[in-house]
């Protein structure tokens, strides 16, 4: 949350200095940002919540990274499906979608395993 304003803010006030010619005038408007940067930056440390949301939030961070790492090999599972159930009811497909179809699951497989060879551990920031 923190990074999305250090982010956003100076990017948009940035815009607003390339439409500013008058140099003094540029200052005053990029020394505005900053001090709204920090201002919303210590109101936001400043703020209060009760334990059970932080825990909400931690687990909405960690389910997004579950949620994440299950698109690939459910996509293959529901790929290699689509194969099997058209080639079983005789559904005509070319042949390169029946390689890309029966190719999905080993190739998540091998791609699995590659990554799993070159993967660092994991250093939690939280």
């Amino acid at each position: 949350m923190f990074s999305l304003f250090a982010k956003f803010i100076p990017g948009l006030f940035s815009i607003g200095g390339k439409l500013i010619e008058d140099k003094d005038k540029r200052n005053e408007f990029a020394f505005k940002a900053l001090e709204l940067t920090n201002v919303i930056m210590l109101k936001m440390l400043e703020t209060k919540t009760y334990p059970w949301i932080d825990g909400l939030v931690k687990l909405a961070y960690a389910s997004e990274q579950i949620i994440k790492g299950l698109f690939r090999p459910i996509g293959a599972a529901l790929m290699f499906a689509f194969g099997v159930y058209s080639e079983l009811n005789q559904i005509s497909l070319s042949e390169p979608i029946k390689y890309m179809l029966f190719g999905a699951l080993p190739a998540w497989g091998v791609d699995r395993g590659l990554d799993k060879r070159k993967k660092e551990p994991r250093q939690d920031d939280w």
